[in-house]
């Protein structure tokens, strides 16, 4: 995949809303169960930890592709 093919897939990826919704809604499940799991529970503990962290990741990931891959302005001399 070159440059251009992978700037296109990110952007899309960025703008695709079911996407979106899937990891909001890993998101929240994964806070809300945070909230709810009894302290010494430390292993779920970790788990829902690690899958915010996870959607945080992916579209932290995503938005990097969309700005190192984007073309770059040309200049062009008169």
């Amino acid at each position: 995949m070159n440059t251009e093919q992978t700037h296109a897939e990110a952007l899309r990826l960025a703008e695709n809303e079911v996407l979106e919704l899937i990891l909001s809604d890993l998101d929240t499940e994964a806070r809300d169960a945070l909230v709810a799991t009894p302290a010494e529970h430390t292993d779920r503990i970790r788990d829902h930890q690690a899958m915010a962290r996870a959607v945080l990741e992916i579209r932290h990931r995503i938005a990097v592709l969309t700005t190192t891959t984007a073309p770059k302005a040309t200049t062009s001399t008169v």
